[in-house]
């Protein structure tokens, strides 16, 4: 849509044959949006770590940093790195469970997204459900305030 607006691309059929004959920039957009979803995932993980109260010591990001897969996949155009960040992101919502339900409804669409990258993100929703049972039982031994 931004090629056509600009005027780089007459028709989508010309958007098209621009793959076939200089497959570069396709490349460089994939590769560019993967290294960034890897290093958001980075991000997300060090503000786990603090919300969770470790100002300190960022260890998870520092380790996902010079992880070789991590930093491989991050390289290329993979549908990994998107999956581990919407996943990071559920999780990271997941943290701050309360009364509303918004935020389990962020999470279980981000949960939703990683499916949709790659069908192992399934294995995110028992740790969703786990948050939400552990904020039930938490919210049910607070004392009653008013």
């Amino acid at each position: 849509m931004l090629g056509r607006l600009v005027g780089w691309f007459g028709s989508t059929a010309d958007f098209g044959m621009q793959y076939f004959l200089d497959p570069s920039a396709f490349y460089l957009i994939g590769r560019t949006l993967t290294a960034a979803f890897g290093a958001a995932t980075v991000l997300l993980v060090y503000l786990m770590a603090r919300r969770r109260g470790d100002r300190e010591r960022p260890d998870g990001a520092l380790l996902l940093t010079v992880t070789a897969m991590h930093v491989e996949n991050s390289h290329f155009i993979t549908s990994d790195v998107p999956m581990t960040f919407l996943v990071a992101l559920a999780l990271y919502i997941a943290m701050g469970f309360d009364a509303r339900t918004w935020p389990k409804f962020a999470a279980g669409a981000m949960v939703g997204l990683a499916m949709a990258m790659k069908y192992t993100a399934v294995l995110t929703l028992p740790f969703l459900l786990l948050a939400n049972g552990f904020w039930g039982v938490s919210a049910a031994a607070r004392p009653a305030t008013g």
